[in-house]
């Protein structure tokens, strides 16, 4: 990511001269551990062993890729022939036979997300101090993608945010519109308030159709409730999911979109 990161930068002339700063807020963040021991046994047997086509069919280089196809390839087989109750119990069971990999393809984000809800305050100091490390007197771009753009918010909501330099808030993929409606991950923001204390910077929300973890952001803070603007920018990755919420890097449309928030045109 930070190499397509590095390309979409040099792609957009507006953008070319800025240096990326990479943080990875997940490098504190427990280890991803297989759910095999949570899961029956016989749906988690390893490959030759008599169990399992959960595992059977699965590759080293993507158990979860083999898993999502052969699910497909079962679900093409049955479509058409089955509608109500029958086709919810072709599923299941389809599921089931994959539940090993399709579990651990969903535990790493479910990880991150638990983490992130009990320890962002060590996430957000992470951000802050990566912040702190900027060239003074330089526009200064955050960049969140997914649970990453949440943390963004998180910390631009704080009471200092201001004084953090931040010049352009963009989030990627973000849950954080989401999470604010839930009351989730809004740090001293009080649950039943409606909405949650906008971030305290100018905000460019990038989303794609295609992207099942993209949120919207401008409805849920409207104009009257924010003292900085809230854009929403739709991207279109033609992409299925989950491809689609990791296409933003190579997107020079977004790229485009974020040159354009921070140097926006006079006339």
């Amino acid at each position: 990511m930070a190499d397509q990161l590095r390309a979409g930068l040099a792609g957009e002339p507006r953008l070319g001269r800025f240096r990326l700063q990479v943080l990875d807020w997940t490098r504190i963040a427990p280890p991803d551990l297989p759910a095999a021991p949570a899961l029956p046994e016989e749906e988690t047997a390893a490959p030759g062993q008599a169990a399992g086509p959960a595992t059977a069919g699965a590759t080293e280089a993507g158990p979860a890729a083999d898993a999502a196809a052969d699910l497909a390839a079962e679900l093409g087989a049955a479509a058409g022939q089955l509608a109500g109750d029958a086709l919810l119990g072709l599923l299941t069971g389809v599921a089931v036979r994959h539940r090993a990999a399709l579990t651990d393809a969903a535990g790493d984000f479910a990880r991150n997300i638990g983490f992130y809800l009990a320890q962002g305050a060590r996430v957000r100091e992470l951000i802050r101090a990566d912040l702190a490390a900027t060239a003074p007197g330089r526009p200064v771009i955050l960049y969140g993608h997914s649970l990453g753009g949440v943390a963004a918010v998180d910390l631009l909501r704080e009471s200092d945010a201001a004084a953090l330099g931040v010049d352009l808030l963009v989030t990627a993929g973000s849950q954080a519109p989401w999470l604010a409606l839930l009351g989730l991950a809004v740090p001293g923001a009080d649950p039943a308030a409606a909405p949650a204390p906008a971030p305290s910077a100018p905000w460019l929300n990038l989303w794609d159709r295609r992207d099942l973890l993209a949120f919207c952001a401008e409805r849920v803070w409207p104009a009257g409730v924010r003292s900085h603007p809230v854009r929403d920018v739709e991207l279109s990755s033609g992409q299925a999911f989950p491809q689609s919420h990791g296409s933003y890097f190579r997107s020079a449309e977004g790229f485009r979109a974020v040159a354009d928030a921070l140097f926006p045109d006079p006339g």
